[in-house]
């Protein structure tokens, strides 16, 4: 719930110069709700959605928006399962399969986020937690699908606070989320789904953590308000 529509109209114009340099780049903006309509005109491709109401079709849902409405604005990608969203909001896994489901009904991309507590880590459960969270996810992910599903990992104590898990720990992580794919779908529809890491990433760390094995990319939040360092970010790809 960051920029009013004229810096993010600024930001995208920028987004959309580089990537019109940088057309290989896979760079997606999740910008407020209230901006969504007048940024999609412009900037198609660009943008994906925060969140989705998990009806697909028309219903008496006051202030929610469906997967139908955001695929008629063009809008390709949205956010499921952020840990505010499961948190502040008391999204089940339940509900995320739901919404889920609804996105993948409008041939939608989904940007799963999973990650454990700081608890959970400390006990020794991060990896079966992970696992867990996954498992929503797992019904709908088929190998014809498997490009147009991101799982970002984004451990829940790292996120906005400055805390970073090792590189150790992350590459663990991933190679773990990778190997669970592996074991379900196999390893060419495994290695086509795009596992990003999120908690803390900044433009003085991305280019170590990006380079790990299995990490493909960041979900950047605080790091993302400043164009000049979300570009050091996306020269780290």
């Amino acid at each position: 719930m960051n920029m009013l529509g004229g810096i993010s109209h600024e930001f995208l114009t920028h987004l959309s110069t580089y990537h019109a340099l940088h057309p290989q780049k896979e760079i997606l903006v999740f910008p407020s709700m209230p901006y969504l309509a007048s940024l999609s005109d412009k900037f198609k491709g660009l943008i994906g959605a925060q969140n989705v109401c998990h009806v697909s079709g028309f219903a008496a849902m006051t202030g929610e928006s469906s997967a139908h409405q955001l695929n008629d604005l063009g809008i390709e990608f949205a956010l499921v399962g952020h840990s505010e969203r499961r948190t502040l909001f008391f999204e089940s896994d339940e509900r995320l399969e739901q919404k889920i489901s609804s996105l993948m009904d409008q041939n939608m991309g989904v940007v799963f986020c999973c990650g454990e507590s700081i608890e959970v880590r400390n006990q020794g459960q991060h990896f079966a937690w992970v696992e867990k969270q996954l498992s929503g996810l797992i019904p709908h992910l088929t190998p014809s699908r498997a490009n147009r599903v991101v799982i970002a990992y984004e451990p829940i104590w790292a996120i906005g606070t400055g805390k970073i898990p090792s590189y150790s720990e992350i590459e663990a992580m991933h190679g773990h989320i990778r190997t669970f794919l592996q074991n379900r779908f196999g390893s060419e529809a495994a290695s086509m789904v795009r596992i990003i890491y999120g908690g803390s990433c900044n433009e003085k760390n991305a280019k170590e953590i990006f380079s790990l094995p299995n990490v493909d990319g960041g979900l950047i939040g605080g790091a993302s308000m400043d164009w000049s360092a979300f570009q050091t970010i996306c020269d780290s790809v």
